[in-house]
């Protein structure tokens, strides 16, 4: 035996007699670092590993609210999102190849200065995070050092990102270069104002279409996150201020609610209401004598949805067909006719709610509310199917002539 592993196995042996390691950990490492190092694609004379795909697959599946293992699960997706995923990276890898080729990978004094002051908010930003999950710490347990915690919180949040300080400067100074190339083949691409419209025009007819079988439709729709050109009689952009009762009134009305006890329920919101009826009187008053209803939000409002921009100034989308799970919500919604209407009080088991109209939206949404950002969309969605043309021309080349070979299945 070396002298490498004998010294190996006595620290081993060390920390393990005070719990602090095994062989069996030292094994697992070995195992995921040579995981990690497996080559999923070559491209000339750069690796792409396992280790690489993972990070990057992580990070862009967080930002969507996803996780690896969810993609992983899902059989009929993972196969071909795994090699999407590759390919996507030995394409950034032919990027920065083609920066260099056209002098894009030279940066201005006022691009070095754009990503630097990126990177420093995005660092100042981590550091805000660190201090403040340091400090509710502290505040939970005074004996832990506050320093410490927040060593311990900043290091968790870049393990958790995939980078350190050091290497998410060089990341962000990638990325601005890849923007550059992106935005070189792209530059030539547009939309017409006749195109907008007629994507504007079929949007119309098809959801016109969709509301008249079934205007309730509309809401699957809605969920689906597409663009909405046409809203059903009844729909319109709302925002209430809410008071609310105190948990235990809150907590045995929704009982007698959910149990059909009619006779307590009247009696539990009587309650919770004369425990507020302070307060309502004076928004009632105020709101007769003219007073803006953003301002009475902004001192009585109680729920956290319209607390922040720009439900606090445009309000939500609602209607007959969307699933409130409010009483007497919808009805109040129902009664408003004109924009800035405010309806009668709300009183169920969670409190009292005033409702205002902010703006009516049945019917079909005029052509000139939404060209800006239709436009918008059309160009990124031509712009994206251009790059994406000419990169999978570069990958078909490449693939050819054996300077690009992907293996996914050793993953």
């Amino acid at each position: 035996m070396n002298k490498r592993k004998i010294l190996a196995l006595v620290l081993c042996a060390l920390l393990a007699f005070s719990g602090g390691c095994s062989l069996i950990d030292i094994d697992q490492e070995k195992a995921d670092a040579l995981d990690k190092a497996k080559v999923l694609a070559e491209y000339k004379d750069t690796d792409i590993t396992k280790g690489q795909v993972v990070q990057y697959m992580t990070q862009s599946l967080s930002q969507q609210g996803a996780t690896l293992e969810n993609v992983e699960s899902d059989e009929s997706y993972w196969e071909t999102y795994k090699e999407n995923i590759i390919q996507e990276l030995a394409v950034n890898e032919m990027a920065h190849e083609k920066a260099a080729e056209l002098g894009l990978n030279q940066l201005t004094e006022d691009e070095t200065a754009e990503i630097d002051e990126n990177f420093n908010s995005t660092i100042d930003s981590i550091k805000s995070y660190a201090e403040y999950v340091a400090q509710s710490a502290v505040d939970l347990d005074d004996t832990l050092s506050y320093d410490d915690e927040y060593e311990k919180a900043l290091s968790y949040y870049y393990d958790e990102i995939g980078y350190t300080a050091e290497t998410l400067r060089a990341q962000m100074e990638k990325d601005f270069i890849f923007n550059k190339v992106y935005d070189y083949f792209i530059k030539d691409i547009a939309v017409t104002d006749e195109e907008v419209k007629e994507s504007y025009d079929s949007n119309v007819s098809i959801q016109q279409g969709n509301m008249e079988n079934d205007p309730s439709f509309f809401e699957m729709q809605a969920s689906f996150g597409g663009r909405i050109f046409v809203y059903p009689e009844g729909y319109m952009n709302v925002r209430h201020i809410f008071l609310a009762f105190d948990d235990e009134t809150k907590s045995a009305a929704a009982a007698a609610y959910g149990e059909d006890d009619t006779t307590n329920y009247n009696d539990l919101i009587t309650k919770g209401q004369t425990a507020l009826q302070t307060k309502i009187d004076d928004i009632q008053s105020r709101l007769a004598a003219g007073e803006d209803f953003t301002a009475l939000l902004d001192e009585y409002n109680e729920d956290y949805t319209y607390s922040y921009e720009p439900n606090k100034t445009e309000g939500t989308v609602t209607g007959p067909y969307k699933q409130v799970d409010i009483p007497g919500y919808l009805d109040a919604v129902a009664t408003l006719a004109t924009e800035g209407q405010i309806s009668e009080p709300v009183v169920n088991y969670n409190g009292v709610y005033f409702i205002q109209c902010v703006k009516l939206l049945a019917g079909v949404v005029p052509f000139e509310d939404v060209k800006e950002e239709l436009t918008s969309e059309m160009l990124s969605s031509k712009q994206q199917n251009e790059w994406y043309d000419i990169t999978q021309g570069w990958v078909d080349a490449a693939k050819e002539d054996g300077t690009l070979k992907m293996y996914p299945e050793r993953y």
